[in-house]
């Protein structure tokens, strides 16, 4: 039997799943021709499908080495790459691949999805674009084609190429779902979004993303006892779902179930060491419970994580405020002003530490910034009625007297509203003028009815 032979018996044997055999095939004719770069090819695509990509490269390597110019081993080579993690490899196998047939729709397809993986999303782009000329009917090229159009934040077009996936494959449960996310979480488009995740899972039940997604947009929405059964089903399908337990941690956090929150925050960590957010929650929790230390070393962890995520540096300066380290507090909140200009609670809060610092003048301005980001009223009230740490003279007093009168009186004939979580978080009750000593009975009075 002849080489051609003996390679296409064994493929047979190969595709029947009979691997020991097949093998045997190959290496008989790999022993009678040792240049033989198709049984080296052959054999790579056998290891590829027992998952041991290093032999599987060895034997691929053998085979570009006789012939370099073959456009399906270089596919392959990729392929193992990229399933081993290496998407830059990757990349450069599925280049070599399209450079020796540029007419290859899957090799274009591999290739952008390998600089997808890269955050390489102009390149993608184009070489997803190129998969689909040549293969117009292509709806995993379509549906990745829309999620690098959102990366790049051109959303309408995302949702246009994902709607063409979902005509050439109305059951496609991940277009379903991704076109669900660009809806949510890039246009705000909840309503919409929820109808997708549901049909995500109802194409395909056993879908853990879908029904995580489902989760997050109901939570969203406020539909928490919903959100809560979602993550359930997450759960089942996926026990150690970081996500899951982060955003199931969220709606406990909201309805102050501190130690629900915190089992979940932690469970969030232990599948997922290095997630930042469910660090930056966890230490909220320790926030409400008045444990400082191990709330600033919460914020610590995630920041090193992530040195620019806002909402940690704004809890570690919350925490460092507590542990009276001012001036650390303020470096915290000057960091997440500095990366996001309008966070108006890291503004208030620099108020608060400023007001901690002695700078009255600082405070007052941080309050009205604040106040004028947030829409909050009692922020500009705060800022009306802040007071100097020390009065000593009877001219100063007189001064700080007339200044929060007329404060207060500006702010009477305006209309004003509050929560009574925004009250008690930034104002103290009337006897904050008594408690420094300055009992001021018509100042006072105007005060209690602002706080009322």
């Amino acid at each position: 039997m002849n080489s051609e032979r003996m390679l296409a018996a064994a493929a047979r044997l190969h595709d029947a799943g009979d691997f020991d055999a097949a093998q045997a095939g190959y290496m008989e004719v790999v022993a009678a021709e040792p240049r033989n770069a198709r049984a080296h090819f052959l054999l790579g695509l056998l290891e590829t499908a027992r998952s041991r990509r290093e032999q599987a490269l060895l034997h691929l390597q053998h085979s570009l080495d006789i012939a370099p110019a073959q456009a399906d081993v270089w596919r392959a080579v990729g392929d193992n790459h990229l399933a081993g993690g290496d998407s830059a490899a990757a990349a450069q196998a599925f280049l070599r691949c399209v450079q020796q047939d540029r007419s290859d729709a899957i090799g274009w397809f591999k290739l952008a999805h390998a600089r997808q993986n890269l955050e390489q999303f102009e390149e993608a782009e184009k070489a997803y674009r190129r998969a689909t000329r040549l293969q117009p009917v292509f709806p995993e090229a379509w549906c990745n084609l829309g999620n690098v159009l959102s990366a790049r934040e051109r959303f309408e077009e995302s949702i246009s190429s994902l709607r063409r996936a979902l005509a050439q494959r109305p059951r496609f449960a991940e277009a379903w779902r991704n076109l669900g996310v660009v809806l949510d979480s890039r246009l705000g488009r909840r309503e919409e979004a929820l109808e997708c995740f549901e049909r995500a899972c109802a194409e395909k039940p056993d879908y853990s993303e879908a029904h995580f997604s489902r989760g997050a947009v109901l939570g969203a929405l406020g539909r928490t006892v919903e959100a809560v059964q979602a993550y359930e089903r997450v759960f089942e399908l996926d026990p150690s779902h970081a996500g899951a337990y982060n955003n199931l941690g969220i709606i406990y956090l909201d309805e102050w179930l501190l130690e629900e929150a915190r089992l979940c925050f932690e469970r969030a960590i232990a599948a997922e060491h290095r997630h930042a957010e469910a660090l930056n929650n966890l230490g909220n929790v320790h926030l409400r419970e008045q444990q400082f230390h191990e709330a600033a070393a919460c914020f610590a962890r995630a920041l090193e994580i992530a040195p620019q995520f806002v909402e940690a540096l704004n809890g570690a300066g919350l925490a460092a405020q507590e542990l009276g380290l001012a001036q650390e507090a303020a470096g915290h909140f000057d960091a997440a002003l500095a990366l996001r200009p309008g966070f108006a609670e890291a503004r208030a809060n620099r108020a608060m530490a400023s007001v901690q610092l002695g700078d009255v003048v600082g405070a007052r301005q941080c309050f009205l910034e604040a106040a004028a980001l947030s829409g909050n009223a009692t922020l500009r009230i705060r800022a009306a009625t802040l007071l100097p740490a020390i009065m000593g003279s009877s001219a100063s007093i007189q001064a700080e007297h007339a200044r929060v009168v007329q404060g207060l009186g500006e702010l009477a004939d305006q209309p004003l509203t509050a929560t009574e979580t925004q009250l008690m978080q930034y104002l103290d009750p009337p006897f904050y003028f008594a408690y420094r000593g300055w009992n001021n009975r018509e100042a006072l009075g105007d005060l209690a009815r602002l706080y009322r």
